[in-house]
């Protein structure tokens, strides 16, 4: 099982998709190119991104709110579970832990 995730991990053209890299982006930063994005599916992205480093930074009302902007539908797999873990992850911290499993 580890190798497959780690042939998953280590293909870089995975269909699955992936998060934009924005290291020293801001959340701020994240939402103005989201909204500047001429591609809905990298809008929706660099809003993912956004919502996980909100909910990084412990502003868990914020990453929600941003989360919420997020046409998951629209993502790739992994981005759609990377998008329902996050969304659980706000639900465990509102302590709503049957949210956390819908």
């Amino acid at each position: 099982f580890a190798a497959l995730l780690a042939a998953c991990a280590s293909s870089p053209s995975s269909s699955l998709g992936e998060l934009p890299r924005t290291p020293d982006a801001s959340i701020e930063q994240l939402l103005e190119q989201a909204a500047s994005s001429k591609s809905a599916q990298d809008a929706a992205l660099l809003r993912l991104s956004a919502a996980d480093l909100a909910y990084k930074q412990k502003d868990f009302p914020r990453a929600a709110r941003i989360l919420e902007q997020v046409p998951i539908e629209s993502l790739k797999p992994a981005q759609q579970i990377f998008a329902a873990t996050l969304g659980a992850e706000l639900a465990m911290s509102r302590n709503q832990p049957k949210a956390a499993l819908s």
